[in-house]
């Protein structure tokens, strides 16, 4: 993510969510943001609680999730939830978890700093700061209708055992 902000002039970019149980792991990001020459176009907010973090979310251009690996993504729910545009690395989760046809995503490989530059580039140039009601109504109802999807499974699936061990 700094690597390809290094290279975008005009996106600016919120970080939260460092753990205050390890102050390490922020000054190590601060010191790649300063080595990157990113520091004013980057906002370190740190460990932050869930309604401020939400608060954020509603008003950004998109939510960015760069990740290599991931389980199910409460950021992605939350971005979905807020009815903000994502920008995500293309992993088979995300994928999953990110309805196109509801939410505007953008996608890049994982690791990809060039592929995410872009991903940027284009939601920072096709989107803007939230909220955009009817995106997240749309968002909550899709997160709503997997969820509900999800739960049919688990009880066929616990019906199935149950008749199987009877």
């Amino acid at each position: 993510l700094i690597a390809a902000l290094a290279r975008l002039r005009d996106v600016h970019v919120v970080l939260t969510g460092f753990d205050p149980r390890d102050p390490a792991l922020g000054r190590w990001i601060a010191a790649l943001v300063e080595r990157a020459g990113v520091s004013d176009r980057v906002t370190m907010l740190g460990f932050r609680s869930r309604r401020e973090v939400f608060a954020l979310l509603r008003r950004a251009v998109a939510i960015v999730q760069p990740s290599r690996f991931e389980g199910w993504s409460l950021l992605v729910e939350d971005a979905l939830a807020a009815g903000r545009p994502l920008v995500l690395s293309d992993l088979e989760v995300h994928r999953e978890q990110a309805p196109q046809e509801v939410m505007p995503v953008h996608w890049f490989s994982p690791g990809d700093d060039a592929g995410l530059e872009a991903a940027l580039a284009e939601a920072w140039r096709t989107h803007a700061p939230g909220p955009q009601p009817e995106l997240a109504s749309a968002g909550r109802k899709a997160s709503f209708e997997r969820g509900r999807a999800s739960a049919r499974l688990l009880l066929s699936v616990l019906a199935e055992a149950i008749e199987d061990a009877g």
